[in-house]
């Protein structure tokens, strides 16, 4: 022990050193950098965890810009049926100005109303299944 001591003492600044250099090596090793949360503010976060937040906020904004687009696409639709009753009534409309309106044109421009009354109900069916099997899907997928 006393030549252990010794040995300390003749190389004091070289054990100083490495102790401070374990030190160190433990103190970076042992604690992970923490950052800000991306999802909450308040709270710190590891890296891994910022991972996943981050692939968490980007099904979030895919799932945002999947409805958006759906949306718009669903609104282009209504729009173009519209335009098409409004077609289809102008011209029944100047079919009767002009007197010549007979009743199988009368029935024909009913009859094409009503298919388009029924794909727009369709259309609308079918954005309320799409909107409830997304929720299942993103309740199936947080859980």
């Amino acid at each position: 022990m006393k030549k252990l001591w010794n040995a300390i003492e003749h190389n004091r600044y070289l054990v100083m050193a490495l102790v401070l250099a374990a030190l160190t090596a433990v103190l970076f090793t042992s604690c992970a950098p923490l950052t800000q949360s991306i999802v909450e503010p308040g709270k710190m976060v590891t890296s891994d965890e910022l991972e996943r937040e981050a692939i968490t906020v980007q099904a979030d904004y895919d799932q945002a810009i999947d409805s958006l687009e759906v949306a718009k696409a669903d609104l282009a639709a209504k729009y173009a049926k519209r335009q098409k009753i409004i077609e289809i009534a102008g011209a029944l409309g100047q079919s009767a100005v002009e007197g010549t309106v007979n009743p199988a044109a009368g029935l024909a421009a009913l009859l094409q109303l009503a298919t388009l009354g029924a794909a727009a109900g369709a259309v609308v069916d079918n954005r309320r299944k799409d909107k409830v099997i997304a929720k299942s899907k993103s309740k199936s997928g947080k859980a």
